[in-house]
């Protein structure tokens, strides 16, 4: 998913979950739910740990976004076990 889109989602999830007591809104970053079409897995990991990831704690940290989990499709032709390892652990040491 394009890194715009995604942090337009997230954005909407956290206001949604700032004006609502009716229902409980758990936030997950989907940037690592899927290959882009023209990308190779290993080009996309790279976009998710150089602009993605990045992005998502500056948000964050700005009280814009407040994701709680994070998505990697960890499968043949998607993102390998060591792309998955990279994404999660960079993704640990910036929660």
């Amino acid at each position: 998913m394009e890194c715009d889109t995604e942090m337009k989602m997230l954005r909407v999830l956290h206001r949604a979950s700032q004006r609502t007591n009716a229902i409980e809104l758990s936030a997950t970053f989907l940037g690592a739910h899927s290959v882009p079409v023209g990308k190779t897995a290993d080009e996309a990991t790279h976009d998710i740990l150089q602009v993605q990831l990045p992005k998502l704690a500056e948000l964050k940290n700005a009280g814009e976004i407040s994701p709680e989990n994070i998505d990697v499709f960890l499968e043949k032709g998607v993102f390998d076990r060591e792309n998955t390892r990279k994404i999660l652990e960079v993704r640990r040491g910036a929660a």
